[in-house]
Parts: structure tokens; sequence; C-alpha cells
């Protein structure tokens, strides 16, 4: 599934995803800032639509065409354009007497080398991460005398002799063309004289060591650096993450490489691992063409994704995909999939589909400027290879509609009509924006009769997940919407999740009155991702309006047709972070095959740009049963203690009853009670208890420190709960409540309490 993650300002050193604690363990904070998610470790390649080859390193990026070769320097984030500077062979001769060159070049590749080809001159370009190597390569100067290369230069530098080469000045930064030299085919090397001109420079070698080589090949070898610029500093405008089974993640981020010219990488991640580290791959667009928005996803055969993005600027933006595969990453060419209107935030869904062939199949959707001030969602299905299929008009209204995301899901045959494809987006009403899903299926065709109302007024954004494996009381598979809101006075902001299943709302939760860190007005930017009938949630919360933020996970699953919050993880990542929120998928391939997911991983990007953070999430702490319920007080840490239950829902498996964010070194244990109910500060504790009834149970022969992260956990049968007479055992249709109790300090000993946790038993 596939989810958007539009973020602002920030730098690309980029961090690796983290494995959370072993199974059967909860962490609050499930992120692991060492940074692991390397920097290019080998100069990319690509061809763009017009078959010209570019290739970026750390501090560069160049392109080889018929009319020459061309340097972009990376002269900083800001630069306000690009400022190539163009090398093309005008001429060379021998003894005086011109060689007949081609018009124009023949440009071929193998591995990092470039060679154009102009008959009896070949100008040779080895690419490396820092640096490009010119060579021209002569192939007969037995004539002797002096050899003469001449190059034209284009591009806004000033150029000065420096140290035997030139130094191009710009405005922004430098480019250096070092000094030459000449190599004999026996291995001499002898002095080349670089002489300026008035459209460029000569490289001349003298006769004295032209003379002493004879036939040939003679060749001249200068290189081509960039000024002083940080090492791969590029900004990162957003990321969004898609996932296959068998790959593992794999992460397409954009980089400003100037405020005209946008890329898009993509990074890949192996499946579930202890370790997880993300390696650059491919280059989806290395071009001097602005392209943004980047959107992924995979899970299909062959280990094939589609990447879809905008490129170009206005009423010239359009959509474009082009997929790659792995182990070999090489990318399909650019193809365009709008229908010519202006274009913006494209989205991706992934299926295998089983029809007549068994293939991959992918529904794009973006928002497109049908008329001035009429915005409508628009589709296109994908085929394998990236072939564009036919367009799917999702929303065509006089309303504006905006903000397309997609979920999936393929049926138990995989036959096309068995897909669904659930598009969830803005529409814009009286008040502001409400939301609004529609479903396709396979080959595109409507599966709602019309599209379903979820909100009506003040939404800010949304996502979805695809159907769920499980059924909802209406027979249909549920899947869950989470969109922001805000007041319709004031700056509150909340989120909420919506349970929906065909063409019914079932349920809606506001999220934010359960929220960890107790800012339940100053939520948004909610992300969702699915792995076959667990949820996660994830989404930011401030402190203020436009101050510090933190990214919250939840996780949670169905149950009788509404949202169950099972844990709030509390905080990832850092204290500052952009206005757009995380990127968040699960390796689940969306299918009734039965298939075990292995997890979820969301990004999330810091404000000040420097981190690119990931959290893994291991299938199993999805694993949760009950939900969370009731507030606690905050303790010694600074934040709330939370408690969450893990297992099944049935009478006779164990249960693991997890205390986290509690003071390390701290006394703990677990009450339970058959009732739920709210005591604030309870007999001059600290904290407030969450448990109702006449009585309740003590797990009181279980007391023990939590650790070092303030984490405490209890194995407990449903068999034997505890009671204040002994023991008891769950039966199924009843709910227990659970609550950890634990010593604290608030300036004298007391003790303190964590929130409520209700599991309901099958």
């Amino acid at each position: 599934m596939s989810t958007d993650a539009r973020i602002s300002s920030a730098l690309v050193s980029l961090l690796a995803l983290s494995a959370l604690a072993p199974a059967g363990a909860a962490q609050s904070a499930p992120h692991d800032p060492a940074p692991r998610f390397a920097p290019p470790d080998h100069v990319l390649h690509d061809v763009d639509s017009e078959g010209t080859r570019w290739a970026m390193g750390t501090t560069y990026k160049a392109s080889a065409g018929p009319d020459g070769f061309q340097y972009i320097p990376f002269l900083g984030s800001d630069a306000p354009q690009n400022f190539p500077v163009g090398f093309r062979l005008s001429g060379a001769t021998v003894d005086g007497e011109p060689v007949a060159l081609d018009a124009r070049a023949d440009v071929s590749r193998s591995g990092d080398v470039w060679t154009l080809d102009r008959g009896p001159v070949d100008v040779v370009y080895r690419l490396a991460l820092d640096s490009v190597e010119q060579i021209v390569v002569l192939d007969d100067v037995s004539r002797g005398g002096d050899v003469r290369a001449s190059f034209e230069v284009a591009g806004e530098y000033e150029q000065l002799a420096d140290r035997g080469g030139f130094l191009f000045r710009g405005p922004w930064g430098d480019v250096h063309f070092g000094a030459a030299i000449a190599l004999a085919p026996d291995g001499r090397t002898g002095d080349v004289h670089a002489e300026r001109t008035d459209c460029g420079f000569d490289l001349v070698v003298p006769r004295a060591f032209v003379d002493t080589i004879g036939g040939g090949p003679l060749v001249i070898d200068p290189v081509v650096t960039t000024g002083s610029v940080a090492v791969f500093s590029r900004t990162v405008v957003s990321a969004e993450v898609g996932a296959d089974a068998d790959v593992g993640y794999v992460t397409a981020i954009e980089v400003r490489f100037s405020m005209t010219d946008h890329d898009i990488f993509l990074y890949a991640s192996p499946p579930a691992s202890p370790t997880m580290s993300g390696n650059q791959v491919a280059g989806i667009d290395l071009s001097s063409q602005n392209w943004a928005e980047p959107s992924v996803a995979g899970r299909g055969d062959d280990d094939e994704f589609l990447i879809v993005a905008t490129r170009g600027e206005g009423a010239g933006r359009e959509i474009v995909g082009r997929t790659t595969s792995a182990p070999i990453w090489t990318v399909t060419p650019p193809v365009v999939l709008d229908d010519g209107r202006e274009s913006y935030a494209p989205d991706v869904g992934a299926a295998f589909v089983v029809g007549f062939f068994a293939e991959n199949r992918w529904l794009v959707v973006w928002e497109e400027a049908f008329f001035p001030g009429d915005r409508d969602i628009q589709g296109r299905i994908v085929f394998s290879g990236g072939a564009p299929g036919p367009l799917v008009p999702i929303a065509r209204t006089i309303q504006n509609e905006t903000a397309p995301s997609i979920g999936e899901r393929a049926g138990p045959t995989g036959a096309p009509a068995d897909v669904r494809f659930t598009i969830a987006f803005l529409r814009e009403e009286t008040l502001g924006n409400g939301v609004r899903v529609v479903q396709r299926d396979g080959s595109g065709a409507f599966v709602l009769g019309s599209s379903l109302t979820v909100s009506t007024a003040l939404s800010t954004s949304v996502d979805v997940t695809g159907p769920a494996d499980i059924l909802a009381p209406n027979g249909e598979h549920p899947y869950l919407v989470a969109y922001g809101t805000r007041a319709l006075i004031g700056n509150g902001r909340w989120v909420r999740t919506a349970v929906c299943a065909g063409p019914d709302l079932l349920e809606t939760t506001n999220v934010g009155d359960m929220s960890d860190e107790g800012r339940d007005n100053l939520q948004s930017n909610p992300v969702v991702a699915c792995n076959g009938d667990k949820f996660l949630v994830a989404y930011e919360e401030r402190e203020t309006l436009g101050g510090n933020a933190d990214v919250v996970l939840c996780s949670g699953d169905l149950a009788g047709g509404y949202f169950g919050l099972a844990e709030r993880r509390g905080t990832i990542g850092f204290p500052l972070l952009s206005e757009n929120g995380p990127s968040i998928v699960t390796d689940w391939e969306g299918g009734d095959t039965g298939s075990s997911p292995n997890g979820f991983v969301g990004y999330l990007f810091d404000e000040i740009g420097r981190i690119v953070q990931g959290a893994y999430v291991r299938s199993e702490f999805a694993e949760v049963c009950g939900y969370q319920y009731c507030e606690a007080n905050t303790n010694s840490t600074g934040r709330p203690a939370w408690v969450a239950a893990y297992g099944d829902n049935s009478t006779t498996a164990s249960k693991v009853i997890s205390v986290y964010d509690a003071p390390p070194g701290s006394p703990c244990f677990i009450l339970v009670a058959r009732a739920d109910g709210f005591v604030p500060l309870v007999g001059g504790s600290s904290g407030n208890l969450c448990l109702g009834g006449l009585n309740f149970g003590r797990y009181s022969n279980f007391v023990a420190p939590t650790d070092q992260f303030g984490r405490y956990e209890l194995t407990i049968s449903p068999q034997t709960i505890a009671q204040p007479n002994g023991t008891i055992a769950a039966q199924s249709g009843e709910t227990w409540y659970f609550q950890g109790w634990f010593r604290d300090f608030d300036g004298a000993v007391t003790s303190n309490l964590t929130n409520g946790v209700a599991v309901p038993f099958d």
C-alpha cells in the first residue's frame, strides 16, 4: 500500500530503519539514530526521454549526447538554478592539419565510462563519485608535429587560468578543469599546454613528445571537479516508502539539486531483520528536469516496483512513471501517464492480477486542474514494465477534489474483478474539505455505486488502507481511513479514523482523544497501513501550532466493526519536524493467501534539514489484543506511563501485559478488574485508577523493577486471572481490564499508575 509524505526542508543525512526489541517486548520509541542509511557508494546512471545519458556522483551530475558533454556542479540546494558548463570538441589538428571529425558524437557507455565517438577522435569520460576524468584519444598521430584539441565551452562562468588548467568561476561556485597530461602507448607521459581561446580552450601536446609516439594513439587526460561544496548535502523535499515481501522496503526520496531541479533516488532496505539499512540502488530521475512528489508501490510478481512523480512546473506539470526490479534495478524509460492537464500529487497502489496472463498491475491516481477553480481526481491503470493502460476517472464534479490516497487488496482468486483499489480524497465543502472514498477493481471498473462520505467538512489530509482479510458485520472487508481535521474557530487539530466496509461507514474514532502526549488538540497528517487484520496509524503531534512536533505510532485492530486503539507507542524521531507527516507501509501482499507479514515501516523528517528517519515495527508488535483507554498522569520521567496487551483474544493462550515509560528501576506489578473506571489520584497516589467494580486483583507475587527503559512485562494465563481470593478463568464474551502500578517520586516517594488496557476474550 502506498501513502503520501509531502515533506519540506530537510537535508539528506540518511539514517537507517531500526528494529524494535526482541519479540514479546514493547518499546515506546522504536527508532535508532545510528547513521546506517548510506550515502551513494557508486555513480548512478540514467537515460532521459530524449535519449541523453545522465550520471550523478556526490558533487555533480553530468550528461552526454551527440552535441557534447555537460558537467553540472552541485552548488548547494539553495542555488537558484543549475549552472552547467558544457564541453564540446570543436576541432582537432595534427601538425596544423585538421582531423576530419564526425559532426555529431556516437555516445556509448561501459560501466562508469562514457565514450563520445567522433570518428578519428574519441572523447572519453570516466565518472567517479567526486570527479570526472576527461580523456581525448586521437587514433592516428603518425604525421607528427603539435597536436591540438579545441573545445568550445558554454555556461555562465568566468574562465580563468589556474595551475596549468582552468578555473570556471560562477555566481554560486566554481568548476575546476585540471592540468592535463599526455600519455603515449608505452605509458610515457608528457606535458600539455592549456591555451584559452575566444570560444573556450585548446589542449596542445608539443611536437617534441608527439614525434616520439609513432602512429598513436595519443591520450590527453585532464580531470574536472566541483569547488568547495559539502558532499551529499542536498535538501530532501519528500519521501515515500513501498514494500515487497521478498525484496523488503524501497524508498523514493526527492532531493533538491537546485531550486529548479529536483531529483528522485531509490533506496532499498532488506526484509525484516534485526539490523536494517538502506542503500541507494537507482536514480529514478537524474536529469535537469524537475521531478517531484514521488510515490512508489511494489508487492507484485518479479519484485517489480512502479515509481510515479510529477515532472515540470506550473501548467506544464505532468505525471510520469518508471518501473524497476530487484536485484538489477534497471529503470525503464519514463512514460507520461496523465491526460494532458496540469497534474499534481500522484499516489500509486499495486496488485498482482491473474487474468489471461498473470501480471503486475498498478492504479495511479492524481489530482488535475480540469478547469480553473475545478480540480478533479484522475487515474490510470499501468501494466508490467510501465506500459500505460486505460484512464480511470475517479472523481469529476464541479467541486474541487484534491489529495488522493490509495490502498489495495488482491482478492482470493487474484482475478481483476476481485482486486480492490480504495481511493480516498478531499472534496471541497461549504465549511472546508470533506473526505470521500471510492473503490475500483483491477480493471478500473467502479465497485461502489457512488462515493462514500466519511466526513463533510474541516478535513486537512487523508490516507487509506486497502481492505483487510477479516470481515465486518456487513459481510464486507473493512478498510481504515485516517484523516486530519481542524476546528472551525481556533487552532485545534485532531486525527480521526473511520472504519468503512464496502459502501458503509461503520464507526469513527477521534485518535486525538487517546493521545499519549496529552497534546490532543494539535495533531495532523495521519498515515495508515494494514497487514491483513492489524493496523498501524502514525501522525504528527505538536506542543504549539508551528512549534516542535513528534511522530506518534499507534497500533490497533478491527473488532465488531470499530477501530480499537490497541497500543500507543509514544513518539519516534526528533523534536523538530516538517509540516507534513510520515510515510508508512507494510509488506503484506494484500491477498487472502495466508502470507505472514513481516512488519511496518515509517519515515519522517527533521525540519532543520538533517534527518531522514525510519522506524521498523515487527509484525508481532502489531499483534496486540484489546485497546487502551483512560489517561495516565505524568510521572517523574516527564511522561505518562502506558500499558499494552499482546497475544490473541482466546481464553486459553497466554498474554503479555507490558508497561512502558515508567521510571527506570521502579518496582512495578499489574492490577486487573472486571470493569473499567476512573478515580483520580487514588488513595494519595500521583496516578489515576482506571479500574472499577467492587474487587480487583493484584499480581503482587510478580513485583519486579522496570528495566533501564522503564519497561516491565508479565505473561499471564487467562485461566488464572488474579482475584482477591485466588484466581479465576476468563470466559468467552468477557472483557477484563488491566493497569500497571509502580513506585514514583514527585518530591517524596509516592506511587503512580499507567493508563488501562481492555482485553476482550473470544
